[in-house]
């Protein structure tokens, strides 16, 4: 029964996401990134367990908000032909880690924990803001580990767990 349940679960959670509910903004280096919504994750983490009457939970295990440093670093110069010390800002943000657990209608319980990170804007950012910015890519990160979205992170998409791998494959004439 317990394997019934997990396979219905996992099923659910590795289907792919549907196109209209993938989002995009321009990335580091102007790339496009795509993206679900904290709703939309939620959504779909709902359906996955209400297939297999479980309910989940989200927990923020910690927030830490580590503040801008000045690092001097050396750097080349080409007026003076040699390395120089040069001060280097390095940006501050807010950290966040979180666990969503999966409860099972049997009493087991699956965690996963992802982190989340928002940095602090040159024009500045309110803390609550921040704050929420890196729990919503903690939350997204965490639930991803059950399989919604891992075909966002990459050209190979979900795994299907069902293949054999090539090294066991059979062969057929």
């Amino acid at each position: 029964m317990e394997n019934e349940i997990l396979e219905t679960l996992y099923s659910h959670l590795r289907r792919e996401i549907p196109k209209p509910l993938v989002k995009s903004r321009k990335g580091p280096g102007g790339k496009l990134l795509d993206y679900v919504t904290w709703v939309s994750a939620q959504n779909m983490l709902d359906a996955a367990c209400d297939a297999v009457g479980a309910t989940w939970d989200w927990k923020v295990d910690a927030v830490q908000q580590i503040f801008p440093i000045e690092v001097t670093t050396s750097v080349w110069s080409k007026e003076e032909n040699k390395k120089v010390p040069s001060l280097e800002l390095i940006n501050g943000g807010f950290y966040v880690l979180g666990t969503v657990t999966i409860n099972l209608p049997d009493g087991l319980n699956i965690s996963r924990s992802g982190t989340g990170w928002a940095p602090l804007k040159p024009e500045g950012i309110v803390v609550d803001i921040g704050i929420k910015d890196a729990e919503t890519d903690a939350f997204k990160r965490a639930i991803t580990k059950f399989g919604p979205g891992k075909e966002l992170y990459g050209d190979e998409g979900i795994p299907d767990l069902d293949e054999s791998s090539p090294d066991t494959d059979k062969q057929t004439d």
